[in-house]
């Protein structure tokens, strides 16, 4: 792919969107605006971190929203001593077909690791499901 670099609006947008539309490697648009003596993009506000939901959401999810990138939002979490967001689904194990049904089939269903069943499962010494085979 031949790209005429300085037609591309480096330093107007970031090196991520760029890569992506253009479909290279983000490295590669950096090294290219960096050759150019190009600025990396700057938002043209000021974001207030205080407002934002650092660690109620995930870093992408927020990223997303504000139209900048995941480790500028990780950066800011972590500079202000915030935990990440993690989805921490509770989950009434002594409700559940322990050892009914194979933990991969209930992780499937909960959307969790397996390991969590299997976990829950060992915890309370139940034994694996049976599966029949043909």
């Amino acid at each position: 792919m031949n790209i005429n670099w300085n037609k591309q609006p480096l330093g107007l947008q970031s090196d991520r969107d760029l890569a992506e539309n253009l479909g290279v490697s983000k490295d590669r648009v950096r090294r290219e605006r960096i050759k150019r003596d190009i600025k990396p993009y700057q938002p043209r506000y000021r974001i207030n971190w205080t407002k934002q939901p650092l660690g109620k959401v995930s870093d992408a999810q927020l990223a997303d929203k504000l139209g900048i990138s995941t480790t500028t939002v990780m950066r800011a979490r972590v500079q202000r001593g915030i935990d990440p967001y993690r989805v921490r689904q509770l989950v009434e194990w002594d409700n559940m077909p322990l050892g009914s049904a194979p933990d991969t089939e209930l992780a499937h269903i909960l959307e969790i690791p397996v390991e969590r069943v299997r976990n829950a499962r060992h915890r309370r010494g139940i034994a694996p499901a049976r599966v029949k085979r043909f």
